[in-house]
Formats: C-alpha cells, structure tokens, sequence
C-alpha cells in the first residue's frame, strides 16, 4: 500500500497515542448515541454480529466490547494499525487489500451491524460501489449500517486538506445518496456533537447550535435561495441505514 497507509497511525497521530482515553471516550458516546437505536430496532449488543470496514486499530469495536459486545470483526489496509490492535486485544482484525473482494474475504458471513467510520472518505467512486455492493451481501435483512463522514458544509473546518488521503467530504444529501446505492433506508442523517465535556464543550456546543448554525443558514438562503435540507453543519455526520426484509 505503501508508507502513507502502512504507517497510518504513527504519520497522521504520531507515535504517543492515549489508546484507553479514546476506547472510553468513544464507548461514552455510544452508549449515549447508538445504543438506543441498536435497542429500538431489536438488536442485543451482547448477542450482535458487528464488522468494522476500515477499523484501524480497533477503537470502535473496543468501545462495543466494552459496552458487551463479542463478535467482533474488522478489517484495515494498515498493516501498523492491524499489529497495533491485536497487541490491544483483538485477534479477530485482519489485513485486507483494496483489491480485495470483501464479500468473499468474508466467506459467506451475515452481520448485525456493520461500521465504516471515517472511511468513505478515503474511497474512489469505484470503492465506494464496491463497498455498497459488498454491504447488501453481508448485512442480514434489517440489519444496519453505521457511518461517520466529514461534512462539507462545515465552515472552517478544513476536511479535504486536513489528511493527505482525503478524496471527498459529504453532505447530507450525499450520504442519503449513498445509502440510496446500498439499497437501505435511511434510518438517521444528523451531525455529531462535539466531542469533550466541560464548560468549553458546553459553550462551543451553544455557539455552533445558536449562533453558527442559524448565521450560515441565512447566509446561504441570501446567497442561493435555499439552505442545505438536512441542516447540518457540525463537523462530522452520522448516518445509519437499514437492509429492508425480515430474515
């Protein structure tokens, strides 16, 4: 893949990273954000199939496993990353390729829930129909896909230079798109909250939903005539679809 994926986390990060801080600050906001609508749509976390496309070293599927998940899987193209991961604990991640068919990498298995954080982002438009098609193979009838992509439409935010391997960034029209090409129904487009807690958490959280938000929408209905339908302007956005049918 050469050194910019194969030493992923030590150019992007650097070498002094707080594993635990970010398992724990990452299974705070699960806990608060995905497991409720894990639990309305039936799924047991303790008994879900979960696979991460793009898991890194494993912060996601450590935060689940924290929260009682144990069918973990994932996949990453950094062999650094992967090395690191299962030095954390999870002997389940594996080294994938992008030529790699990921629906035959994964021999037939069905899954609860798959995760493609911070991902799409590094695809071509080629990966990502691949990765559509391989998600309507290996999620089970009403299971769910959850993303997280940078959002376009946040200012001064720098999404596309902020990481050499950036191609694109998103809208909420884009991933509806997206989910559209999976063949799922969208089930939740919404930005993500600030991460942190605090006084400096609350204010910037107030001024972004009171201040900032409210201004760039004036300011593009002024401009162009209309605002971006789904609203969001935080930095991130989480989306969440759902395979159709009954298994």
């Amino acid at each position: 893949m050469g050194e910019l994926y194969d030493t992923y986390s030590t150019i992007m990060n650097g070498p002094q990273l707080s594993h635990q801080q970010d398992i724990e600050r990452t299974s705070r906001q699960f806990k608060q954000v995905l497991l409720p609508i894990f639990q309305a749509e039936g799924i047991r976390i303790a008994e879900a199939s979960i696979f991460e496309f793009g898991a890194g070293w494993g912060k996601n599927l450590l935060a689940l496993k924290a929260l009682g998940a144990r069918n973990l899987q994932g996949a990453d193209i950094s062999q650094e990353q992967i090395e690191l991961g299962r030095q954390l604990g999870l002997d389940s991640l594996r080294l994938i390729t992008p030529e790699d068919d990921l629906g035959q990498l994964m021999a037939g298995a069905r899954f609860d829930i798959i995760l493609a954080y911070d991902i799409l982002e590094h695809l071509t438009i080629k990966q990502i129909e691949q990765f559509a098609a391989a998600v309507r193979g290996l999620l089970r009838p009403g299971g769910l896909l959850v993303v997280e992509v940078p959002n376009d439409l946040a200012p001064l935010n720098p999404i596309r230079s902020g990481d050499l391997t950036h191609l694109r960034a998103f809208t909420g029209a884009s991933i509806t798109q997206f989910f559209r090409l999976c063949h799922l129904e969208p089930m939740v487009i919404r930005g993500v909250g600030f991460p942190g807690e605090g006084g400096v958490h609350r204010l910037r959280t107030w001024l972004s939903d009171w201040i900032l938000g409210p201004s760039l929408v004036l300011l593009m209905r002024i401009l162009y005539g209309r605002a971006d339908p789904h609203g969001i302007y935080q930095p991130n956005i989480l989306g969440i679809g759902k395979l159709p049918g009954v298994e």
